[in-house]
């Protein structure tokens, strides 16, 4: 549960507040209240996820064997509340956060080393990733205060409502790609059998591996290219068209490495066993080509241009069609097939945003 429930928690300020507290860096009172706000909230959000959480376990009897696994959880998604990583992304702090997680995990090995020795020590792990989460929570607040970053204010109703808002509807789209994260190994499972789930896996987690590479440069890319837009839209198409550059040759290079040397990194990866899943390998190569393409088109350009809605309207649609393209796909090829969704997928997304905003007179010109 931990992973949906931070993900409840952080409600979507990874883009909305990011942004905007990225367009208001110089002026200390709005960065303050803004803080404040978007903090209050999501202790809200925390009080309503460990309410939620408490009642299942009490009134459900399958949970309440394992009540103290759950508790224990909960230290995840405090340590996620107590790290406001999105007041770090939008100041442009990321080596702040990045300490900051670092430490949580060295200051909670301890607890790893003496209490995890096997498969059956689950509460152990457990204990490990929530007071690692904790411990750089409290790195962060730490650093925050050190550095005088904000000036500490109560937080008022109509900021929260405004953060509410702000929140939602990037909420709605972080959960709309969720369901389909989940959905397609879960169909695989259920309709193609444990065999194919396996092949979609080892394939899947390699094309995972090869998009994590973009990661850094998209989180560090956003909170700069929402102070552009707002301040400098010259500069911002100028990063912009590099940024592209150096995503686009990334995503693209490693993609058709993967592709071209798809057999090799199965056997490598997964043995003979496994030797079928470099067909699906092939099919999902060059998806991190299209994630990037719709990153800078969608995170990069619609949020700091204020476009959420029209953002969530496309992630919804395709993680709308990608469910009702489960059955017949999947039924019919298995684990190409999900590979295959998937795909074409991603490069709806980027082409829907590409249409977005070139019929809304968005031209990437300097």
């Amino acid at each position: 549960f931990p992973s949906h429930d931070m993900e409840a928690v952080d409600f979507g300020f990874g883009w909305s507040a990011t942004r905007d507290i990225a367009t208001a860096r110089n002026d200390k009172a709005k960065v303050s209240a803004l803080f404040a706000d978007t903090w209050g909230l999501q202790w809200l959000l925390f009080a309503v996820v460990s309410l939620v959480i408490g009642s299942a376990v009490f009134y459900l009897p399958a949970l309440q064997a394992h009540w103290a696994m759950y508790l224990l959880g909960l230290g995840m998604v405090l340590g996620q509340v107590l790290f406001p990583v999105w007041l770090m992304q939008g100041l442009e702090a990321l080596k702040a956060a990045a300490v900051a997680q670092v430490a949580g995990k060295f200051l909670a090995l301890p607890c790893l080393l003496l209490w995890v020795h096997g498969p059956q020590d689950q509460l152990g792990g457990i204990a490990f990733f929530s007071l690692s989460s904790l411990f750089s929570g409290l790195i962060a607040l730490w650093w925050i205060n050190r550095y005088r970053w904000i000036k500490w204010q109560l937080p008022t109703a109509h900021g929260v409502r405004l953060a509410f808002i702000q929140g939602i509807w990037l909420f709605c789209s972080r959960l709309s790609i969720s369901i389909y994260t989940i959905a397609v190994p879960l169909a695989v499972g259920l309709l193609a059998g444990s065999a194919q789930l396996a092949l979609f896996s080892l394939a899947d987690k390699v094309r995972a591996a090869v998009q994590s590479l973009l990661t850094p440069v998209a989180q560090a890319l956003f909170p700069r290219m929402s102070y552009l837009f707002k301040t400098d839209q010259n500069a911002a198409h100028i990063l912009l068209y590099k940024s592209a550059w150096v995503l686009g040759v990334l995503s693209l290079t490693a993609g058709l490495v993967v592709y071209w040397l798809a057999d090799e990194i199965v056997l490598l990866i997964g043995g003979r066993e496994f030797v079928q899943s470099a067909e699906v390998l092939r099919w999902v190569a060059l998806i991190p080509f299209a994630v990037a393409g719709s990153n800078l088109l969608g995170v990069q350009i619609m949020l700091p241009k204020g476009m959420n809605h029209s953002f969530v309207v496309i992630l919804t649609g395709a993680s709308t069609i990608s469910l009702l393209g489960l059955y017949p796909m999947i039924a019919l090829n298995g684990a190409i097939g999900a590979a295959q969704l998937v795909l074409c997928v991603e490069y709806l997304v980027t082409a829907s945003m590409l249409i977005y905003l070139w019929r809304a007179h968005i031209f990437l010109a300097k």
